[in-house]
């Protein structure tokens, strides 16, 4: 949102100064928008190469608040107070320093309806419009505002739409994932092997399953560390990945367990895979070697076995390779 604000402020600095050449207006007038505008594209490219968006944010709202906006609106109408003047203040106060996106559309609905209300009715007693020269400029001002409300709401629609689907994404992955590796959870996995393994026995092709394990992890890593052993983890998942092809599936189905479901490979290509990972260079450092943790691995042939023996199989494959 902030940088919607910054980019329709780099439009808005261009257009009254466009404005105010057109109605032949002072100098001071014209380059005071036009200089609204270039602070505004320059904080837009520090808020795309710049992680301080936090700093940005105070930043765009004390000059657009207490410098930019005042400074234009006292050049083209005086002191008195122009509704847009107090609307768009406002506007960027919600739109940079509120997070929660419904409070943001109930404010800028709420203030949009009353600045266009102060534009056709100004209350006796409150100068908050300033008096406009002609129909047409009451008109344009309702339209300015009008355009500038529908850009925001928009945008922040927007971004309430990309952030469910982020979301949604986010929900999927976590049913499916495991949040350490990014293989397959358990769950997930065991559902492809099933799918996976009623098609190739009804194709009638070979299917093996390799069930890899890192043994005497755990007293390990009450040495060296949780984060040591979740590296070790993360490694061989890595390693499984280059050494697997587009159409293989990799899971992780114990805690230092790991299940590959090969189509089309028979038990001497699941233990040829398995060598590869194995001898990956440097996959054990010395610190586990001296502990006694290694990598195991056993390939089964499994195309014509039923679900219910597989499930058996992947724990029977992992208590045996502890």
């Amino acid at each position: 949102m902030l940088r919607v604000l910054l980019a329709f402020g780099g439009f808005a600095g261009v257009v009254i100064s466009l404005l105010e050449l057109l109605q032949g207006d002072t100098l001071l007038t014209i380059i005071l928008p036009l200089l609204f505008s270039l602070i505004s594209i320059i904080l837009l490219f520090l808020s795309r190469v710049s992680k301080q968006i936090g700093l940005l944010k105070i930043l765009t709202v004390i000059l657009y608040n207490f410098v930019l906006f005042p400074a234009i609106w006292i050049a083209s109408h005086g002191f008195e107070g122009p509704a847009a003047l107090y609307y768009l203040v406002l506007l960027s106060i919600i739109v940079v320093l509120i997070e929660r996106m419904e409070i943001v559309i109930v404010l800028l609905v709420a203030f949009t309806a009353l600045i266009l209300a102060l534009i056709v009715w100004n209350p006796p007693g409150l100068q908050l419009n300033r008096p406009y020269d002609s129909a047409f400029e009451r008109q344009f001002d309702i339209m300015f505002n009008l355009v500038f409300a529908g850009i925001i709401l928009t945008s922040i629609l927007r971004v309430m739409h990309n952030r469910n689907r982020n979301l949604q994404l986010a929900l999927e992955q976590s049913r499916t994932q495991d949040s350490l590796t990014g293989l397959y959870n358990r769950r997930r996995i065991l559902e492809l092997l099933k799918a996976e393994q009623l098609r190739c026995s009804r194709e009638r092709r070979e299917l093996t399953i390799v069930m890899i394990t890192i043994t005497n992890l755990g007293p390990a890593l009450r040495s060296l560390g949780y984060h040591h052993g979740e590296m070790l983890i993360k490694k061989l998942a890595y390693v499984m990945r280059g050494k697997s092809r587009l159409y293989d599936y990799l899971g992780k189905v114990h805690v230092n367990g790991f299940l590959s479901v090969l189509p089309g490979s028979g038990e001497q290509d699941g233990m040829e895979y398995f060598r590869r990972i194995a001898e990956e260079p440097d996959l054990i450092d010395e610190a586990f070697m001296a502990r006694g943790v290694e990598v195991r691995g056993k390939a089964v042939e499994v195309s014509n076995m039923a679900y219910d023996e597989l499930l058996a199989l992947v724990d029977t494959l992992y208590a045996e390779s502890l």
